[in-house]
């Protein structure tokens, strides 16, 4: 039986005996693995999913190809000034793959080797659209944006996305949705939100979900009313920071001052005036 299948049957063997009520020392001893993948698999509110194949691991220069394949139209035959220059750029290996990379692009435009500079050629046409992956942060800040605030390959990108991953699609639909609520003050689409989550949604948003249920009457209250007590809470927290600062131990006079303090503008040094005579001299 392969991998998968094992996993499967393991879950279902897993929670089949924890809703009889046996306890996780058992549950381990049955199906022979430790109490800690028990628990594991307590945590998973589905089988596990089937794991995709190993496609091998992008080369650390394929995210700047684009820029070195204009400098060589441009003219820079040079790897160590490429290298130098897309390390501005965030660039953050060796300059090896740099040159494997040049001297490729020598082999097919048969440039000698001892050229490290030539007129401007157009050998490649340069994608000018294309722009790095982005990284999960940056993706869910494109996601969350409104529609008329993106750029236009980030739609593009965002809508690729969308279209060759169905989970993605849905996740990036949902968390808009929650945006959508919180700036349009629709407090009164969160359950239909709540439970279209709580049925489709990714691990990640049924968690949230599951702590806006929580708070429910205050995260109700927040997305229908124009008004709230966030500018209480950011004082509160302020507070609180202040006092761990001081690790709890400050009086009250001296959080008192921390508090109301305000620094005062530094008057602006000006510079004397050079006298007549001297300038003259």
């Amino acid at each position: 039986m392969e991998r998968h299948a094992v996993a499967v049957e393991l879950y279902h063997t897993i929670h089949e005996l924890h809703a009889k009520i046996v306890d996780i020392a058992n549950i381990a001893r049955q199906v022979g693995v430790s109490r800690r993948t028990v628990y594991r698999y307590l945590r998973m509110a589905e089988p596990p999913l089937r794991k995709q194949p190993y496609v091998g691991r992008i080369s650390p220069i394929e995210l700047y190809k684009p820029y070195i394949l204009q400098r060589w139209n441009e003219g820079c035959r040079s790897a160590r000034q490429i290298c130098r220059e897309i390390t501005a750029q965030g660039y953050g290996y060796g300059e090896s793959s740099v040159q494997r990379y040049v001297h490729q692009l020598r082999l097919e435009t048969g440039t000698r080797n001892k050229f490290r500079r030539t007129q401007p050629t157009q050998h490649y046409i340069v994608d000018g659209d294309r722009r790095r992956p982005l990284t999960p942060g940056q993706l869910a800040w494109v996601c969350l944006m409104r529609p008329e605030h993106r750029q236009p390959w980030e739609t593009s990108y965002l809508t690729y996305l969308c279209q060759v991953d169905a989970t993605i699609a849905r996740a990036c639909t949902q968390a808009h949705g929650f945006a959508k609520m919180a700036r349009q003050l629709q407090g009164d689409q969160l359950d239909q939100w709540l439970d279209e989550v709580q049925t489709t949604g990714v691990p990640e948003l049924r968690a949230f979900a599951a702590g806006v249920q929580k708070d429910y009457a205050a995260v109700k209250a927040g997305l229908t009313l124009a008004h709230s007590n966030g500018q209480t809470e950011a004082q509160i927290q302020r507070l609180k920071v202040l006092k761990r600062q001081m690790f709890g131990k400050a009086s009250f006079e001296l959080l008192r001052t921390r508090v109301l303090h305000r620094e005062q503008p530094q008057p602006i040094k000006r510079r004397a005036p050079t006298p007549p005579d001297l300038v003259a001299a």
